[in-house]
């Protein structure tokens, strides 16, 4: 339907931007909120893919005879027919990072909201691949994940120590946050084909 860069690609430059933007004084909490947030992201992808192999399969709406939709050529995907709709995982890995942008500004928040929603979240509802439950679930799983990383113990107890131990050794961390960046940009697809290769083999 669109490119993945349009996708999450945008939104981990705006995180890498953030992560080495020259403000001393709020650099270590700008830091802090971008690792829980990344974290709790990934904890939120994790909880949705639970629930996709644990909840009664539903067809997505481009495939309900009942609807009567027709597939436009460039979103046929046989594959998509055996996926469950619900809940959504880009709605649910989207709208955990625009949480977490709203902890560093609220017009930076709403920023990446509206372009979550307008180039994410509503195409993926016209074009009949989601519902809008299936929406609003998976926003609420990623929301609530980021939020709880995003807690003021959470952050001070965790992420805290991770950046103080890093400082000497920063090879480390960046290492692992330029593997999850590139993850979030591929929706974790390299990931998923590694998993379904390794427990879905016959």
């Amino acid at each position: 339907m669109y490119c993945k860069p349009l996708k999450g690609g945008v939104l981990m430059v705006l995180v890498w931007w953030l992560w080495f933007r020259r403000n001393e004084v709020s650099k270590v909490r700008v830091r802090q909120v971008l690792l829980a947030t990344l974290v709790g992201s990934l904890l939120a992808m994790f909880s949705t893919r639970v629930l996709v192999n644990v909840m009664p399969e539903r067809q997505r709406p481009i495939y309900n005879t009942e609807l009567n939709m027709k597939i436009h050529p460039s979103l046929y995907n046989p594959g998509f027919k055996d996926v469950t709709s619900f809940p959504s995982d880009h709605a649910t890995l989207f709208l955990a990072l625009s949480t977490g942008f709203f902890f560093l500004s609220r017009r930076l928040g709403f920023a990446v909201l509206a372009y979550v929603l307008i180039v994410i979240c509503l195409p993926r509802m016209y074009f009949g691949l989601h519902y809008p439950s299936d929406i609003v679930v998976g926003g609420l799983i990623g929301a609530s994940a980021v939020t709880i990383a995003n807690l003021a113990w959470v952050r001070r107890h965790l992420f805290q120590p991770l950046l103080q131990w890093s400082e000497p050794r920063p090879e480390f961390l960046y290492s692992v946050l330029f593997l999850l960046t590139y993850q979030v940009t591929d929706m974790f697809e390299s990931t998923r084909s590694i998993l379904s290769f390794l427990f879905h083999r016959h």
